[in-house]
């Protein structure tokens, strides 16, 4: 949280002393925290899925990666 918190402090005084636009620096950190608010509910849902299971680590990963792969290779091309 605190490098979140560095990040838009950064962000909105550096747009502040370049007169740049304040309205791009805000979006960049409202996406920032959209992202980390699902990844926060992603980990959340894992622990409550898997809770209770006994499962080798290496597998619960390499089986979180192979999804990733297979969800970004579709997502890709279309962004």
């Amino acid at each position: 949280m605190a490098g979140v918190a560095i990040v838009g402090i950064v962000s909105v005084t550096a747009s502040k002393s370049s007169h740049g636009d304040g309205e791009t620096s805000m979006t960049g950190i409202v996406i920032l925290m959209t992202a980390m608010a699902f990844a926060g509910a992603m980990f959340i849902t894992e622990e409550k899925i898997l809770k209770g299971n006994v499962l080798d680590p290496l597998y619960v990963v390499g089986f979180e990666g192979l999804w990733g792969c297979c969800v970004f290779a579709v997502l890709l091309p279309i962004f």
